[in-house]
């Protein structure tokens, strides 16, 4: 054996270095995409959105994951300031002690990045909107 094989294998045989593997088993997910070149149509995606964020009977959270819009064609070509800027809108949820579960959404614009917190019942027709009138694609994670 090399000398220099065995000045780095040494260490590893008399436990100063250790090494940790530990895996997580992979978490079942579902992802749905909505395209506007492809389709499916937007009324099936936004059914998945809104029933991602049911309860499940024996779950204490949502099956919801994340949610990540993308594509917005309104960067060039907008009038309405506040989808213009946006590049890339991202939604995940949170558990807020005051407030309880929240879907944290992150607004990533050109130049900065804003997160706001809405209730189930709002996040839905906020997304509409925006990938009604600017956003492409859309992927829902799901469990």
């Amino acid at each position: 054996m090399s000398p220099f094989l065995l000045f780095l294998l040494l260490p590893l045989v008399l436990g100063f270095v250790s090494f940790d593997v530990r895996t997580r088993p992979a978490a079942a997910c579902s992802m749905f995409e909505y395209d506007e070149d492809i389709q499916p149509p937007l009324v099936s995606f936004m059914e998945a959105l809104s029933g991602s964020l049911q309860v499940m009977k024996g779950a204490d959270v949502p099956p919801f994951l994340k949610l990540v819009l993308t594509d917005n064609k309104q960067i060039l070509d907008s009038e309405d300031q506040k989808i213009k800027d946006v590049k890339l809108i991202s939604a995940r949820l949170v558990n807020l002690q005051a407030k309880g579960l929240r879907v944290q959404v992150t607004y990533k614009y050109i130049t900065n990045d804003q997160v706001k917190n809405y209730q189930f019942t709002e996040i839905v027709e906020e997304i509409e909107n925006y990938l009604k009138n600017g956003f492409r694609r859309a992927i829902l994670t799901t469990r």
